[in-house]
């Protein structure tokens, strides 16, 4: 380190500091490229509607704005090769259903809307 110092024209300098570990605050979530979002300490994140806009909702963190719902489609995922079906440049909910049950009769999906049991729990057309 000494003879890259010496032989610089250029000043360098480095320091240490001793930290205390709790002071340093950690991730909370992760957000990747493609708009993927995951907690790193098991705090939940909603995605909600607000103002016909998608919002991610991330607990004492911040509110992320997607867009607004006419800007998405949703698709339902069936099988492992569906993500070979995104179109490039558009913007796609990807909807995992449960499997049917007792509970959950029955589980759909179209371009605007997710129903479940005979109910529209999700509509972008709103």
């Amino acid at each position: 380190m000494n003879t890259i110092t010496d032989q610089s024209n250029k000043l360098l300098a480095t320091t240490t500091e001793l930290v205390d570990p709790a002071k340093i605050k950690q991730i909370e979530y992760i957000i990747s490229p493609n708009g993927q979002i995951q907690s790193i300490n098991g705090k939940t994140s909603a995605l909600t509607i607000d103002n016909k806009e998608f919002v991610v909702k991330m607990p004492e963190i911040a509110n992320v704005s997607l867009g607004t719902t006419s800007d998405f489609d949703i698709q339902k995922l069936t099988d492992s090769g569906i993500a070979n079906t995104f179109k490039k440049d558009a913007n796609t909910l990807l909807y995992i259903p449960e499997p049917t049950d007792s509970v959950i009769t029955g589980n759909e999906a179209t371009k605007s809307k997710i129903n479940i049991n005979g109910i529209d729990v999700f509509d972008l057309t709103q």
